[in-house]
């Protein structure tokens, strides 16, 4: 049997378990790393195409989904609320000790808007999205393509974060804006 076929079968097995929300052990997909227990509660969606990475302790809610063909990798330590979307045709990286609220998107990607042509047939174009160590994104906080969220950043509940949040800042609205430092610092220009 050819090894992507092999690999194919054992991931496979892996989101069968998923799916019965057991307590497994930290695993890299493609490699098959291991690296100690992640929580993985049931309902959960998995393209098979995807590359995903959990680090130890790793706790993902129910009824999240990962969608697309391209690399996700989450911090360990960090709780995924339910209801999670994770769409990736590039790279998503999520730090250490992150806190998701429920329904939190994440969106690497978006679809061209070429007159003449089918939004169906439209290219997808990507950027990598990468959330600091120990930040929190409030439910149904949504991040496009190409931001980067810096360590210790908090994204309001509902934000739509478009535009790349410093460490240490919390952000709201739609689009999200700088609203204040956490250590009382001055807002950068």
């Amino acid at each position: 049997m050819p090894g992507y076929m092999r690999q194919s079968m054992q991931l496979i097995a892996i989101l069968r378990r998923l799916r019965r929300g057991l307590r497994l052990v930290a695993y890299d997909a493609l490699w098959g790393k291991r690296e100690g227990r992640v929580s993985l509660e049931g309902g959960i969606r998995y393209d098979p195409g995807m590359r995903l990475l959990l680090e130890r302790g790793v706790w993902l809610s129910r009824n999240g989904s990962f969608q697309g063909s391209g690399s996700v990798r989450i911090g360990a330590g960090t709780y995924v609320g339910s209801a999670f979307s994770i769409h990736c045709v590039g790279q998503i990286s999520i730090g250490r000790k992150c806190l998701f609220g429920n329904n939190v998107s994440l969106v690497d990607n978006d679809h061209g808007i070429a007159v003449g042509r089918p939004m169906l047939d439209q290219p997808l174009a990507a950027a990598p999205i990468v959330v600091g160590d120990d930040c929190w994104l409030g439910e149904k906080a949504t991040v496009l393509k190409g931001v980067t969220i810096g360590a210790g950043a908090v994204v309001a509940a509902g934000a739509l974060v478009r535009a790349d949040v410093p460490a240490g800042a919390i952000v709201a609205g739609v689009p999200a804006r700088l609203v204040r430092m956490r250590d009382g610092a001055a807002l950068p220009h």
